[in-house]
């Protein structure tokens, strides 16, 4: 509950626009950090 109202603030304050920037950005790490996770567990394999 607590997490959604510190999300509702953090919207408040930055703007939708922002917010959808940030997503991104975190959507992309976590893309890469798997990847990263997945290159590494095919290194190991070999």
């Amino acid at each position: 509950m607590e997490i959604l109202l510190v999300l509702g603030l953090v919207l408040l304050i930055l703007g939708p626009g922002r917010f959808s920037v940030l997503g991104k950005s975190v959507k992309k790490s976590v893309k890469d950090y798997k990847d990263e996770l997945k290159d590494d567990d095919t290194i190991s394999r070999n």
